[in-house]
């Protein structure tokens, strides 16, 4: 499981935008219509779709799950992942490559936590409905 800080004077600030411009070449953003998140995006770049999503957990939040896997991006507070036997601890402005698998979730501390997870969606999902204006960014 790596396990990384954002480089800042290479990829500008850690926002959103800059995060899914690292899954695109071609800048093809699809804004994604209706999810619970902060925001959603579909990224389609060269074959390849990537659904990013800034989400967020209220201090003291705790609970378990399973992900396909994804890079995971905190923004804002700290946390504690604990999968596949492994404790990682992260906090803003670091970055993670969470595995797949079952995990338990912990936010730390008095702070809203705030992280961006961008996916490699399977190959045979397809798209769901997008907006097609071609302003992903408003």
């Amino acid at each position: 499981m790596r396990q990384w800080k954002w480089n800042e004077a290479e990829n500008g600030k850690m926002t959103f935008e800059n995060i899914c411009r690292l899954y695109s070449v071609d800048k093809n953003f699809k804004l994604s219509a209706d999810q619970p998140f902060l925001r959603s995006l579909y990224i389609v770049n060269e074959g390849k779709v990537y659904s990013a999503r800034w989400s967020r957990y209220e201090a003291g939040a705790n609970f378990g799950g399973g992900t396909i896997g994804s890079d995971y991006f905190v923004l804002k507070g700290k946390c504690e992942i604990t999968i596949n036997g492994e404790v990682i601890n992260l906090q803003s402005g670091e970055c993670f490559e969470f595995p797949k698998g079952e995990y338990k979730f912990r936010a730390i501390g008095d702070e809203t936590y705030e992280y961006i997870a961008v996916y490699k969606l399977p190959d045979d999902v397809p798209l769901p409905e997008v907006n097609t204006d071609g302003n992903a960014f408003r």
